[in-house]
C-alpha cells in the first residue's frame, strides 16, 4: 500500500514539474521519494535540476546530500550538506546530517560540533542523544585502540565510561563482548554479544562477534 501511494505521489509530481518547470516543491518531493526508495541516483538527477533553478535551496542541498552518502559518496555528501550549512546556519537538520557524517568517519569534535548547535537551535531530543552517542562512540574508541594493544583493564575503563553514559548501545555491548572474547571469558561475550542483537537484529558487528565465538 505504502509502495502504491509512493508511486502516485511521483507520478503526481513528476506532472507538476512537466506543467511548471519551476515547481520547487515538485523536485523536494521527487527527491525524497527516490531517496525513501533507494532510488538514490534518480535523486541525485532530480534534485540536481532542481538547483539549477533554485542555487540558494538549503533543502534540495541537503537532500542531495543525503542520496550522495546512502551511495557511499561522503566527500559528495560533505560538500552538499556543507553547502546546505552555509546557505542556512541555522538550518538543524543539515547540521544533524553533518553531525552523523563526522561521526561516521570517526571525526568526533566535528561531530560534537554540528551536533551541539543543531540543539542549540532545534532543542530536541534527537541532538540531544547524538551528542551522547557521540561521546560514547569516542569512548568506545579509546577502548579499542586499548584493546588492539592488549590493555584489557584500561579498554574495559573506557567501555564502562560510555556505559554509564549510555548502558543499552548495541556499539557498547558490542565493546564488551570483544573484550570478554580477548579476555577469554566466552559466556559474557556471547551474552553481550546476544544482549546487542537482541537490541537490533540487523547488527552486524554483534554476529561477526557471535560467529568469531562459535568458530
Amino acid at each position: 500500500i505504502l509502495l502504491k501511494k509512493d508511486q502516485n505521489a511521483e507520478e503526481t509530481f513528476k506532472k507538476a514539474i512537466q506543467i511548471n518547470p519551476k515547481n520547487q516543491e515538485g523536485y523536494s518531493a521527487l527527491g525524497t521519494i527516490y531517496t525513501k526508495n533507494g532510488k538514490n541516483s534518480e535523486a541525485i538527477k532530480i534534485l540536481k535540476r532542481g538547483l539549477e533553478l533554485f542555487p540558494s535551496d538549503p533543502s534540495l542541498f541537503n537532500k542531495l546530500g543525503l542520496s550522495y552518502k546512502n551511495l557511499g559518496d561522503t566527500k559528495k555528501a560533505l560538500l552538499s550538506f556543507s553547502k546546505s550549512k552555509e546557505l542556512d546556519p541555522k538550518y538543524a537538520l543539515a547540521l544533524m546530517n553533518l553531525g552523523f557524517l563526522f561521526l561516521d568517519e570517526k571525526r568526533f569534535s566535528e561531530a560534537k560540533r554540528e551536533f551541539s548547535e543543531a540543539q542549540k537551535l532545534s532543542g530536541g531530543e534527537k541532538a540531544k542523544d547524538a551528542l551522547a552517542f557521540t561521546e560514547i562512540s569516542l569512548l568506545v574508541d579509546k577502548g579499542d585502540k586499548f584493546l588492539v594493544k592488549g590493555k584489557i583493564e584500561e579498554a574495559i575503563k573506557e567501555y564502562s565510561k560510555a556505559k554509564v553514559i549510555m548502558p543499552n548501545k548495541p556499539v557498547v555491548l558490542n565493546a564488551y563482548g570483544r573484550a570478554y572474547f580477548v579476555s577469554k571469558k566466552y559466556s559474557d561475550s556471547e551474552n553481550s554479544f546476544k544482549a546487542s542483537l537482541s537490541i537490533d537484529k540487523n547488527n552486524i558487528p554483534a554476529l561477526q562477534g557471535l560467529v568469531r565465538l562459535y568458530s
